[in-house]
């Protein structure tokens, strides 16, 4: 079964993350996109790609795998694990569950959770 064109264009901005290309990632999103993540809360496009110039140094690889989407509209729902390998040797695993509203074949909102535990260690190190 195909996938849709805003399933598409979701897998492609989360292939860009993983290969640790946000700047890739970001240009499939509007240029007034939100991004919402637990602990940072909303940031603009700028904000988002800020934030990953601090923390992508700290990681070598991501690697999703989606366990699920789900489209309504212009929504896209993807139930993901992530597994990271760190700079510092260790690995960081999670659980996510992102929320995508595309408009106009752009990325308009992001919404990401996970557990924040992992998170929590993750940023204390």
């Amino acid at each position: 079964m195909q996938n849709s064109e805003n399933k598409q264009l979701v897998l492609e901005y989360l292939r860009c993350m993983e290969a640790g290309d946000v700047r890739a990632a970001l240009s499939l999103a509007r240029d007034d996109a939100r991004f919402w993540m637990p602990g940072a809360g909303e940031l603009s496009k700028e904000q988002l790609a800020g934030f990953f110039d601090q923390v992508g140094p700290l990681i070598l690889n991501m690697k999703f795998t989606i366990h699920g989407m789900a489209e309504e509209g212009g929504r896209v729902a993807v139930e993901a694990s992530g597994l990271a390998q760190l700079a510092n040797g260790k690995q960081y695993a999670n659980e996510y569950h992102f929320l995508f509203i595309i408009q106009v074949g752009q990325v308009a909102f992001m919404k990401e959770y996970a557990d924040t535990a992992p998170a929590a260690v993750f940023f204390q190190e």
